[in-house]
């Protein structure tokens, strides 16, 4: 998958697992990306925010979880279709075609999302999202770059 690919070059490895593989997760705190395929276009609306759509393309949540379950309760529900929508993530999760997570066991979101950044193969389509308590990074949700050059021809 070339998504996996270019997180990997990005210098992020780990193993990846589909919805078959969640009962591998591991129990402690850390941090996650989540790979998401959106195959048609979203339309989200934020709270104080104009409504942003997301075109289908691969995209990329860095997340943490240090609460009650660590890393596989809180992975395990992103991959749950049936959920209230509590986090901005949930909104993608629901409508995504294809879902993949890699666990960092005692990372940092913002240290994943730097190393995206500086990678130079992705870009934040939402400034904000996913980033609330965040004073370091523009967002949490970045997207494949391979998509903005797509969209272009």
């Amino acid at each position: 998958m070339e998504i996996k690919f270019r997180i990997e070059q990005s210098g992020i490895s780990g193993q990846w697992l589909d919805r078959q593989g969640l009962d591998r997760l591991p129990s402690c705190g850390g941090a996650y990306l989540i790979a998401l395929l959106l195959s048609q276009p979203i339309t989200l609306q934020l709270v104080k925010k104009e409504p942003r759509t997301l075109n289908p393309a691969w995209y990329i949540y860095c997340g943490s979880a240090y609460g009650s379950g660590g890393l596989a309760s809180r992975i395990k529900r992103h991959f749950r279709h049936r959920k209230p929508i509590h986090w901005h993530i949930d909104r993608l999760t629901v409508e995504a075609s294809q879902l993949w997570t890699l666990c960092v066991e005692q990372g940092n979101e913002c240290n994943l999302t730097t190393t995206l950044d500086q990678s130079k193969n992705f870009e934040h389509p939402i400034p904000g999202f996913g980033s609330a308590d965040c004073r370091l990074c523009k967002s949490h949700l970045l997207m494949h770059r391979a998509a903005i050059s797509d969209q272009s021809t």
